[in-house]
């Protein structure tokens, strides 16, 4: 009986879900639009559409998603985490001197087929990412509990 107990736990162990990506460079994104992180470090599970730039759930359960962001002086980002179209987290960042860089983060509970995702709020007419070698953009997301 022990043997078939453990034989059962095995199948029900939960995947390994998450994802790390970053920007390839610095962009100007306009109000509204996707944020597509294209550089795919992380992607177990195959959740993350690096030409999307959104994740989708293969498993039912409860996420943490994350966004890493720069800006330089003079210039304003403001990043924001949605699913399924719904705002989650969002943030607005003016860069005053240098390069400056913040994050934000958010915990959903997601469906199997859910997408999340990160965009640029829709307050200014366009953003700036600063991506350098000291200055990453990210998004990632990984699942806590299923």
């Amino acid at each position: 009986m022990e043997g078939r107990v453990d034989l059962i736990k095995g199948e029900l162990q939960i995947p390994t879900i998450q994802f790390r990506a970053k920007l390839a460079s610095s962009i100007t994104v306009s109000s509204g639009q996707d944020v597509v992180f294209t550089r795919v470090e992380v992607n177990e599970g195959r959740g993350y559409d690096k030409g999307t730039g959104k994740f989708t759930a293969s498993v039912a359960g409860l996420y943490h998603f994350a966004v890493h962001y720069c800006t330089q002086s003079s210039n304003w980002v403001s990043p924001e985490i949605v699913h399924n179209g719904k705002s989650l987290q969002t943030s607005t960042h003016y860069g005053a001197s240098a390069q400056q860089c913040s994050s934000l983060q958010a915990y959903v509970v997601m469906s199997m087929g859910d997408m999340v995702w990160a965009i640029s709020t829709p307050h200014y007419t366009s953003y700036f990412f600063h991506s350098d070698g000291w200055a990453d953009n990210t998004f990632s997301g990984v699942l806590l509990h299923a």
